[in-house]
């Protein structure tokens, strides 16, 4: 005896439904495609010198026409009309991992942490240089965030490759999106990295990062932008 199987009718959009589906979704794809284009010709800079540093004053823009395609984040690091280079979300990975390619296309910066860690209440990111040598750890500290938990901030120890502190990173978590860098002993804001405005990116995030001392590695603030971004993309 064969088994029945129940028989579902699907109910197709037919007139003037048909015709409001096709055209809502004729402007979705001419919208898409049309910020496709505006980020690929306004995000487009020319190369600073080879082994040129990067100022104390610059931006971490995401590249969406690079990004959406290809479904992984994209992000310039540009300053004064000229690119410095390029941050992207490796994967897939066995540990979340952001790689900083400089102007040359030369890598500059790996920085990772295990998802697994990612899923506790701490947070641990390893910021290595090209060849792999370890830099600096960035280490969420509990404490102060239980802390300031309620103003909607999070703290973060950067530590050197020998453990000691050398910043502390205030990240704002909800409300205005913005982070620093402070001295550890004089609290001195030693460099800001806020979320603004810029007139043509309808899509996708800008960091206008500013350094105070020339002792700052700027590759630090290139990765905390990038990894804010891909946390809030993914809800953390």
């Amino acid at each position: 005896m064969g088994i029945k199987i129940p028989h579902i009718a699907i109910s197709r959009p037919t007139g003037w439904k048909l015709w409001a589906s096709v055209a809502l979704a004729g402007l979705i794809g001419a919208y898409v495609a049309l910020m496709l284009i505006i980020s690929a010709i306004f995000d487009w800079y020319p190369a600073a010198p080879a082994g040129a540093q990067i100022p104390h004053h610059f931006w971490v823009s995401e590249d969406y026409s690079s990004s959406w395609p290809f479904r992984r984040l994209s992000f310039h690091v540009e300053a004064d009309g000229r690119s410095y280079g390029d941050i992207y979300h490796d994967w897939p990975s066995m540990a979340l991992t952001f790689k900083y390619y400089d102007q040359s296309g030369k890598t500059q910066a790996l920085a990772e942490y295990p998802y697994d860690f990612r899923q506790m209440f701490a947070t641990r990111q390893t910021i290595y240089d090209g060849a792999g040598k370890h830099l600096y750890t960035v280490d969420k500290d509990l404490t102060a965030s239980m802390v300031r938990k309620f103003s909607g901030r999070n703290v973060y120890e950067v530590k050197d490759a020998d453990g000691k502190v050398i910043a502390i990173s205030d990240k704002a978590t909800v409300g205005l999106t913005a982070f620093t860098l402070h001295d550890p002993i004089t609290d001195e804001v030693i460099a800001t990295a806020t979320r603004s405005f810029r007139y043509w990116k309808f899509l996708g995030d800008s960091w206008e990062v500013q350094i105070n001392r020339d002792n700052v590695d700027p590759r630090i603030l290139i990765v905390l932008a990038m990894s804010k971004s891909f946390d809030e993309l993914h809800g953390d």
